[in-house]
């Protein structure tokens, strides 16, 4: 996210992230999952990232590993 700038619009940025041979399909989804639902319930971009990482924690520990892989998230063990 802190290369969001490098980007015209979210769209362009997230088909960059979709159409990229680097980023593994399966974690993909689920972070697709994460983020639709995190959005949904949340009020503010900051409340939304927070959210999302704290979410993307109880993931991981429930064995979505995987999920880890994305830069964008930080460090979220």
């Amino acid at each position: 996210m802190s290369k969001w700038s490098d980007y015209d619009s979210v769209e362009q940025w997230w088909s960059l992230m979709v159409d990229s041979p680097d980023n593994p399909r399966i974690p993909l989804r689920t972070l697709v999952i994460l983020v639709s639902w995190e959005i949904c319930t949340a009020s503010t971009p900051v409340s939304i990232v927070a959210k999302i990482k704290e979410e993307a924690r109880a993931w991981v520990k429930a064995r979505a590993s995987k999920l880890q892989e994305f830069d964008i998230l930080g460090d979220i063990t």
